[in-house]
């Protein structure tokens, strides 16, 4: 519900359709033709740097897909999916074109201005917030982007009696 109310506005929320990728008002789910565009728009969040790949590299598209699908409340995810969707056409609207066929510039250009647009500013939001959590918390994100350091030790398993209480960390 909260993501719905964050998306809240007709602009946002509307259906659209596109001459490069026609899209079903009905559909409600994330698929397999959205993982190019969420890699995009992750990648345009979390850029690439030399010796360290980006929000692409680690598969965030496939994160937030599963995340959207399979983790949060069907209205919400709807309202995510329509979102996009209304995404795509404010993108199209401006530049004739989809988001994926924009260049670097004028991809973070569009998400900057669309950040602040009342119409987008809470799917782009929605977007950094998915994007960042995804990526750090991916084997590449927690691994190069962050310092790690696995737990030391050895795996010991340990036998609970019944009434026992259980470990914390």
């Amino acid at each position: 519900m909260l993501l719905s109310t964050a998306l809240g506005g007709i602009g946002l929320l509307g259906g659209c359709s596109l001459p490069a990728r026609r899209r079903d008002a009905r559909r409600n789910a994330l698929g397999a033709r959205d993982v190019l565009l969420l890699d995009e728009l992750g990648e345009t969040i979390v850029p690439a740097t030399p010796g360290l790949g980006g929000a692409r590299a680690a598969a965030i598209g496939l994160y937030m897909i599963a995340t959207v699908n399979a983790c949060w409340q069907r209205e919400e995810a709807q309202a995510f999916v329509r979102g996009l969707d209304a995404l795509e056409a404010a993108c199209a609207h401006e530049h004739g074109k989809g988001f994926t066929t924009l260049t670097d510039a004028q991809k973070l250009g569009f998400l900057t201005r669309w950040s602040v647009d009342p119409a987008g500013a809470g799917m782009v939001a929605m977007l950094k917030r998915l994007t960042v959590h995804g990526y750090l918390t991916s084997e590449l994100g927690a691994t190069q982007a962050l310092r790690y350091d696995p737990v030391p030790g050895s795996y010991r398993r340990i036998r609970y009696a019944k009434g026992d209480r259980r470990w914390a960390t």
